[in-house]
């Protein structure tokens, strides 16, 4: 027992500072903002912080606000979640298909996701801006006319600019549609050739149902991105126009660096991390499901 113990003590004292590093930066944190969520606690009033249960919870469920920004989330989500799943494997597709220039591609499309998200979404005001924007130029010099709309000042359009900005950082997940696909036999398609299957036989027979697991990954990661959403909405709008873009990391952080509720904006992230975690279990059993049956 003693030897066995030394000869792993090496191996544990290069990983203490891993792990101290996970305890003071990860564990602690989760424990601590836990228990803020259970308290009342204001950063400008923190003397008088009293145990208060699930109050805080409570409190997220009748909060109006909590409320628009949380349908407003599952909006941006439900428009850009299957957005970016079909585009990328459709583009991963196209580019496994055009050899070296393919790859070229590939590499360009994926030079977005290293554009910090929230100087993509200064990039896309510009462009949308009511009277120097490139859309209202390009719309004005076909139409023959002066043409100034504010696209982010409506609450319609200012969602649907967000959501379009969003679209900037699918690299990843083509990149991971292309892994998917270059891992598919090659034996695969030559059989479903042979079997007299055309290209689009072929991509429902063998490319789709072999990009399964690559499939529910891109989901999975789409969603968490999408739930927790920040930068963009709040360079772009503020969450504005009449709340109509305000989503739930927004709302956390006003609470939190705003009003200083640090307790109640604890609750709501907890409240967001939940969400975030059903939705993705959901997303995983359905996969494990679909690739035993």
């Amino acid at each position: 027992m003693r030897e066995r113990l030394r000869a792993s003590l090496p191996a544990y004292l290069f990983s203490l500072p891993a792990l101290l590093f996970v305890g003071l930066f990860v564990t602690y944190p989760l424990v601590a903002s836990f228990w803020l969520s259970l308290t009342d606690y204001h950063l400008l009033y923190s003397d008088d912080t009293k145990f208060i249960g699930i109050t805080n919870y409570a409190k997220a469920f009748g909060d109006r606000s909590f409320r628009i920004a949380f349908r407003n989330t599952l909006i941006f989500s439900l428009f850009r979640v299957p957005v970016v799943i079909i585009v990328s494997m459709f583009l991963a597709s196209l580019i496994q298909s055009a050899g070296k220039f393919g790859r070229v591609c590939q590499t360009l499309l994926f030079v977005p996701v290293l554009v910090p998200e929230a100087m993509g979404a200064v990039i896309y005001v510009w462009l949308l801006s009511e009277r120097f924007g490139l859309l209202n130029h390009l719309i004005g010099t076909a139409l023959g006319i002066t043409f100034a709309k504010n696209w982010l000042g409506e609450p319609g359009w200012a969602m649907a600019g967000v959501v379009l900005t969003s679209y900037w950082g699918m690299g990843v997940s083509i990149v991971l549609y292309s892994a998917g696909l270059a891992g598919i036999p090659k034996s695969l398609y030559d059989a479903a050739a042979v079997d007299g299957a055309d290209a689009w036989d072929r991509f429902w027979a063998v490319t789709f149902p072999s990009l399964r697991h690559t499939t529910a990954v891109v989901g999975i990661l789409a969603i968490i991105n999408s739930l927790k959403v920040f930068a963009l909405p709040f360079v772009m709008t503020r969450g504005g126009p009449a709340r109509s873009t305000l989503m739930l990391y927004h709302w956390t952080f006003s609470n939190a660096f705003q009003y200083f509720k640090l307790g109640y904006a604890s609750a709501m992230a907890y409240l967001l991390g939940v969400i975030v975690i059903i939705i993705a279990g959901i997303q995983l059993a359905a996969s494990r499901r679909e690739s035993s049956s």
